[in-house]
């Protein structure tokens, strides 16, 4: 099966929180055990954070884009902020 889901958000830590909900979501459902999925919300948490102290933008006018994919047995995040891009990967298994 495969997946896929973009967003962006504000660059507001207060978004944060709710880009990390989607991906353990989205882990959960492409296949992810719950300790899994929490694991992958807590590296994108990381990823967010990084791409904004990187990228030094934050307020209105900035956003964070995230693009979360599912193939078979791998899950792969982007998380980027203006030039500044992270990634997450973990592997789907049962």
């Amino acid at each position: 099966m495969s997946l896929r889901v973009a967003l962006s958000v504000p660059a507001d830590a207060r978004f944060a929180r709710t880009v990390r909900d989607v991906a353990v979501r989205f882990a959960e459902v492409s296949g992810c055990s719950k300790a899994d999925a929490e694991h992958v919300g807590r590296a994108v948490d990381d990823a967010i954070s990084g791409v904004m102290a990187s990228a030094g933008q934050t307020g209105s006018d900035a956003a964070v884009g995230v693009c979360l994919e599912a193939e078979d047995d791998r899950l792969s995040v982007e998380v980027r902020c203006g030039d500044e891009r992270r990634h997450v990967r973990h592997p789907i298994t049962d």
